[in-house]
C-alpha cells in the first residue's frame, strides 16, 4: 500500500511557545510551522528534516551527509500529524543541536554568521525576498489564538510608517 503522507515538518518548543515562519502564500503573508511536500521516495522523516534544513537557511540542496547525521542525532519527543502530514516535535535545545550540526555542511546567504542559538537563528537572520521563509517568530502554545484589532491597527500604522 503506497504511503498517502503528503508532507511533513518540524517543530520546534518549549512546550509553552513554538517556532513559527513567515511565508508568502499567493498573495498574503501566513504564519506557519516549517515543512513542505515529500519528495518521491522519502519517508516522512526525511521530508521534515530536508524541509527544515532548506527553509531555515534558504538552500536548495541538503547534502546526504547532514541528513544521515541530522536524523541519526536528533530524536522526536513526539510525532504526530494527520493523514496526509506528520509532523515531528523536538525541544528548542535540539534545535540548537540541529543548528550545531549543520554548520560544517550548509553554506548560507540569510546570515552573516551561521546561527548556533535560537536567537540567532530568529534575530540574526537577513531579508532575502526569494526565501520561502520571510522572517521567524515565536508564537505561544495556547488553543483559540487570535490578534487583538488594535494590535493589528498598531502594526499596519508601523507598516505604513515604514513604507512611506
Amino acid at each position: 500500500m503506497a504511503d498517502k503522507k503528503i508532507g511533513a515538518g518540524c517543530i520546534f518548543t518549549n512546550g509553552k511557545l513554538i517556532l513559527a515562519g513567515l511565508q508568502r502564500k499567493q498573495k498574503q503573508l501566513v504564519l506557519s510551522g516549517i515543512g513542505g511536500k515529500r519528495n518521491e521516495g522519502e519517508t516522512p522523516h526525511e521530508t521534515a528534516i530536508r524541509e527544515t534544513v532548506e527553509e531555515l537557511f534558504n538552500v536548495n540542496i541538503v547534502p546526504p551527509e547532514l541528513m544521515i547525521k541530522l536524523m541519526s542525532e536528533l530524536t522526536p519527543i513526539k510525532i504526530g500529524g494527520t493523514y496526509t502530514y506528520t509532523t515531528f516535535t523536538y525541544s528548542f535545545e535540539d534545535l540548537a543541536k540541529f543548528l550545531t550540526l549543520s554548520n560544517s555542511y550548509i553554506q548560507t546567504t540569510m546570515y552573516k554568521q551561521f546561527p548556533l542559538t535560537l536567537h540567532e537563528l530568529m534575530f540574526g537572520r537577513l531579508s532575502d525576498p526569494t526565501s520561502e521563509i520571510q522572517t521567524l517568530s515565536l508564537v505561544p502554545v495556547h488553543p483559540n489564538i487570535s490578534f487583538d484589532p488594535y494590535f493589528v491597527e498598531d502594526i499596519n500604522r508601523l507598516i505604513q510608517e515604514t513604507t512611506s
